[in-house]
């Protein structure tokens, strides 16, 4: 995290290359898999609600994971005729292991305050968006986004 013009390449290339590039290695790789054996598939990403809004300080990650819904929507275009159908997941803020300390002090009330759930998510808010995405539930679903994030895009409006 870090101003824009702060930053320099080398952090850039980190965060693009793990949130962008590794996901589109991912899901290259599960797509041809899935092609190989010829009986369609599901693919989720995991984007974020910062693909969508701008976010302060997370250039890299906005980017990225802007990214991650663009080549979700493309891969949904691509394979849509072969039964595999691509998705994405845009959580808000998980407490996670990487984040924990930041979401639970000081630096995280701010960010609480605007959730209109009065909280922020945890791991297992994600498990029935997802089982839906990768079961038969979803047959006519590619191409989405779904947004996870306790209302916080709505508080920009």
């Amino acid at each position: 995290m870090g101003r824009a013009l702060d930053m320099d390449e080398e952090e850039w290339d980190r965060v693009v290359g793990t949130n962008l590039k590794g996901a589109w290695l991912t899901a290259r790789e599960v797509g041809r898999h899935m092609m190989k054996h010829g009986q369609g598939g599901r693919i989720v990403n995991i984007a974020s609600i910062l693909g969508i809004t701008a976010g302060r300080r997370a250039l890299s990650y906005s980017a990225s994971k802007a990214g991650v819904i663009a080549m979700t929507q493309n891969m949904a275009l691509e394979l849509g005729d072969t039964g595999i159908r691509v998705n994405a997941i845009a959580p808000g803020y998980v407490v996670t292991d990487l984040n924990r300390d930041f979401l639970l002090g000081k630096g995280g009330d701010r960010i609480k305050s605007r959730v209109p759930l009065g909280r922020f998510g945890e791991p297992e808010d994600l498990d029935a968006i997802l089982l839906l995405l990768a079961g038969p539930g979803a047959s006519y679903i590619t191409g989405s986004v779904f947004v996870v994030d306790g209302g916080l895009t709505l508080s920009s409006l």
